[in-house]
């Protein structure tokens, strides 16, 4: 199967292009194995980074909130000491507090969709990606978009925008939006495990396909 990197959802340049295959080609089986694998950051003072990069070589982290200067450290050294650049990513869902412990809690999702403004949803992603980006973070596991049907659920609530269909569309994409002016690349969630595996999955993974073609 053939891809074509420069189309949609990658939107390559050339120069991108040769990079990735020339890195491919050259790319080990363990290699290729360690680009599967999405992994909990490892705190640097309890592990040694640039070990434990050369020895598991993952695609990407996934941060906890800690100090900037932590974070931006941390970072900074992984991307350096990698062959092949990091995804660096962490819940952005209310704001730059999702990475950062000093950044902006901006508000939860429901709190955003009880404005029934989807500029504030705009907001959201813009500040939390602008203030992710200050330390090296490259992707967003956000927005959320559970339609919250199940009240039952103890996960979803107030991270979601709510258990209207229409308004969960619309201040998605809306936040997805304000990330993209900053932040590389959007991972829209949905807490599977979770769902009422009924509609509300059914609805959910709808919405997921309508933001990835809206991309």
């Amino acid at each position: 199967m053939k891809i074509d990197l420069s189309k949609k959802p990658y939107y390559l340049n050339d120069t991108q292009i040769s990079f990735v295959k020339e890195k491919t080609k050259n790319m080990t089986l363990e290699e290729k194995v360690g680009q599967l694998f999405f992994v909990i950051s490892q705190d640097d003072n309890r592990v040694d980074l640039k070990d434990f990069i050369d020895k598991y070589k993952p695609g990407g982290m996934m941060f906890r909130p800690e100090a900037a200067e932590k974070i931006k450290r941390e970072i900074e050294l992984i991307q350096e000491v990698s062959d092949i650049p990091l995804f660096m990513a962490a819940n952005l869902e209310s704001g730059g507090n999702g990475l950062i412990a000093e950044g902006t809690w901006f508000g939860t999702p429901l709190q955003i969709a009880a404005t029934d403004d989807p500029e504030n949803a705009y907001l959201l992603g813009k500040v939390a990606g602008h203030e992710a980006a200050q330390v090296g973070a490259n992707m967003a596991f956000a927005p959320i978009v559970d339609i919250d049907v199940n009240f039952r659920n103890p996960i979803m609530n107030t991270r979601t925008f709510g258990s209207s269909q229409k308004r969960v569309l619309e201040m998605s994409l809306a936040e997805c939006e304000g990330l993209n002016r900053i932040i590389l690349f959007l991972l829209p969630s949905i807490f599977l495990e979770t769902v009422w595996m009924s509609a509300t999955s059914i609805l959910s993974a709808l919405l997921i396909h309508c933001l990835w073609m809206s991309g």
